[in-house]
């Protein structure tokens, strides 16, 4: 992508890691004509929009994150399936981003959980979006079977998740 990744480290004390990516400015916005692929995604979803984001990978996660703050939507972040199994037990979402691997419980694993657990209570369904490296259309499928809503592969983009949330009626 035409920039570099520097890191500067001392055992014992941390280390600092700087990535510098040129990418052109942003296009786009709300003005008159614009398409709707490049439309700003500020404003997206519904006031109080809550979304758990289960990824083990730190930046992966903080990548997220970000992309949620630029739709406009709340988040819990947990690190693992198992986590978020919790979070869904305290907590109601109106939308659930999980990684398909991850320790201590993988996504596929917590995904058929949650499902049992809306079932068994009566509750509604809560939209789950698989976001993943694994690509293949097997992987698509155990989502799928698992109970997924969505799939979208890393890395992704703003455009990418509304697309999918789109896909499930979820973003204007």
């Amino acid at each position: 992508m035409g920039g570099y990744l520097d890191g500067e480290g001392e055992p014992g004390r941390g280390a600092v890691f700087t990535l510098v990516i040129p990418l052109p400015p942003a296009t786009g916005g709300l003005e008159q004509g614009a398409a709707p692929d490049t439309a700003d995604p500020a404003g997206a979803l519904p006031p109080s929009f809550r979304v758990l984001v289960s990824e083990d990978h730190p930046a992966n996660r903080m990548v997220l994150e970000i992309l949620l703050s630029q739709i406009g939507a709340e988040f819990h972040s947990t690190e693992d399936g198992q986590q978020a199994c919790e979070a869904c037990e305290v907590e109601r979402f109106d939308l659930i981003l999980m990684d398909m691997q991850m320790p201590v419980m993988d996504g596929l694993t917590a995904i058929r959980q949650i499902r049992r657990r809306e079932q068994e209570r009566g509750v509604p369904r809560t939209p789950i979006i698989l976001v993943t490296a694994n690509a293949m259309p097997e992987h698509r499928n155990a989502g799928v079977a698992a109970g997924a809503d969505g799939f979208v592969t890393k890395p992704i983009s703003v455009q990418a998740l509304l697309t999918a949330m789109q896909k499930l009626e979820m973003a204007a």
